[in-house]
């Protein structure tokens, strides 16, 4: 609208000088000519911009304008609004400088082609062998908080304020005065904060992992690679159940720890590895426990007779093979079908937590109880 309501404005002031020349006034007209010369061809080139305006139809031509506002890309869609923990957090940038709480997280990022933005990492209760293959060199490479900066794997509140972070990124267990801080520590310091989203809702499922990398991506203005990695994460979970739908359902206890006084913990029906066990058609035999994880007995365990054992691997070389030696070595157990088959199945702790490896977990399953379906 500006430039049509100056190119009326030099319009209306042409006729008076083209009276006085026309008239052989050559005080008020001949002196002017070389200003109408001008004056013509700036309407000639107003004319000409204007066209250029136009496209086909008559319809304006905002190609200019798209481009100059990125199309909806990072520029153009700040700020922002992300909700976690209940809490709604404003971005009117991509975060610059990012403290990751652990390799769950810090994985994702990568995988957004965001590693650069990581400031300064914690392991969580994770070891640098638990990260994937094809991020563990990046990964490897960011700066790890010190030793003496840690409790429970994560830093505490002032080691991670020096880093003067724009986000923090991590479980919303790492969110609490025990750990690394509660949560108002860090909006009272103008820091965002983003929590893993199966880490604090009822009965997580693989939708919170992809609502995660969705958010990630929001946040950071990656969209369009957000929705690539969900694409392909989603062509590999429609595999899985595809194929699952011939298959037989299988019972499967999971040996999460021993307690070492004759009870066990595993997980209940409220936990995210009982959601993988149905959608790789097997049954918890504690999923009848509205709990994350629940505390059971030996006695238990014989009564359910579970077909398979599922073994959480943590922190150790040994872990795994420790409980499997006890379940291997107590006479009570003997008589139970995954002992009598030695059918154990090794899985990861870190797969436990929502992430990139939590569909991992869930392949690795598939393959050792329904071999006949995968193909």
């Amino acid at each position: 609208m500006k430039e049509s309501r100056r190119f009326s404005l030099v319009v209306s002031k042409i006729p008076n000088r083209v009276n006085n020349i026309i008239s052989g006034n050559p005080e008020k007209g001949g002196n002017y000519m070389k200003k109408i010369t001008s004056v013509l061809l700036v309407l000639v080139l107003a004319c000409s911009l204007l066209a250029g305006c136009s496209s086909v139809g008559g319809q304006p031509d905002n190609s200019g304008i798209d481009t100059m506002m990125g199309n909806g890309n990072e520029t153009a869609h700040y700020p922002i609004e992300v909700d976690s923990l209940d809490k709604s957090f404003v971005y009117t940038s991509a975060p610059e400088k990012v403290v990751v709480l652990d390799y769950i997280s810090a994985q994702i990022l990568v995988a957004l082609g965001l590693g650069d933005r990581i400031t300064s990492l914690a392991p969580s209760m994770n070891t640098i062998d638990e990260v994937k293959d094809e991020y563990r060199a990046e990964v490897s490479a960011i700066k790890m908080f010190p030793a003496e900066a840690m409790k429970n794997g994560v830093p505490g509140l002032e080691s991670v304020l020096a880093e003067e972070p724009d986000l923090v990124v991590g479980t919303a267990y790492a969110f609490n005065s025990n750990n690394v801080g509660d949560i108002q520590d860090f909006i009272g310091n103008g820091i965002n904060i983003y929590a893993s989203e199966g880490t604090y809702v009822e009965k997580p499922t693989l939708e919170n992992v992809y609502n995660d990398i969705e958010n990630l991506g929001k946040i950071f203005g990656v969209s369009d690679r957000a929705e690539t990695l969900i694409s392909s994460l989603r062509s590999r979970e429609k595999k899985i159940t595809d194929m699952m739908k011939a298959t037989d359902e299988i019972a499967v206890f999971n040996f999460d720890s021993n307690m070492n006084d004759g009870t066990f913990y595993t997980v209940g029906g409220a936990n995210l590895l009982d959601a993988l066990f149905a959608m790789a058609n097997v049954r918890n035999i504690f999923g009848d426990l509205e709990t994350n994880y629940a505390r059971i007995s030996l006695e238990e365990i014989i009564s359910r007779n579970p077909e398979y054992v599922i073994v959480t691997k943590y922190y150790t070389e040994t872990d795994a093979e420790e409980k499997i030696n006890y379940f291997e070595t107590t006479p009570e157990l003997a008589d139970i079908t995954a002992v009598r088959k030695d059918n154990y199945i090794i899985i990861s702790g870190i797969s436990l937590r929502p992430g990139l490896q939590t569909l991992d977990a869930l392949e690795d399953i598939v393959k050792a109880i329904h071999p006949e379906g995968v193909r």
